[in-house]
């Protein structure tokens, strides 16, 4: 594949700026963390439990993907190796 896809960059977007909100909340969430607020919150523990569904399989997905139709591509060589350096 020789253009890049930009949806899967948004994706990759997406998947990462959803943990601002998700680490964030975490102090305000009803389950454990180690950091707490004395005020806890349902709607932040109901939107962490949200973002928790769909944030990793999300990430890992679009990463899967991207290395998948980079290997297709006849680049194993250049993806291998910067795979190994990451």
């Amino acid at each position: 594949m020789s253009q890049r896809r930009s949806d899967i960059d948004w994706l990759r977007v997406i998947a990462v700026a959803m943990l601002v909100p998700f680490h964030t909340g975490m102090i305000f969430c009803l389950w454990g963390f180690h950091l707490k607020n004395d005020e806890l919150s349902v709607a932040v523990t109901v939107q962490n439990a949200f973002i928790n569904l769909w944030h990793m399989p999300l990430f890992f997905s679009s990463q899967g993907r991207g290395h998948g139709w980079r290997l297709r591509s006849g680049d194993s060589a250049n993806t291998l190796a910067s795979a190994r350096r990451a």
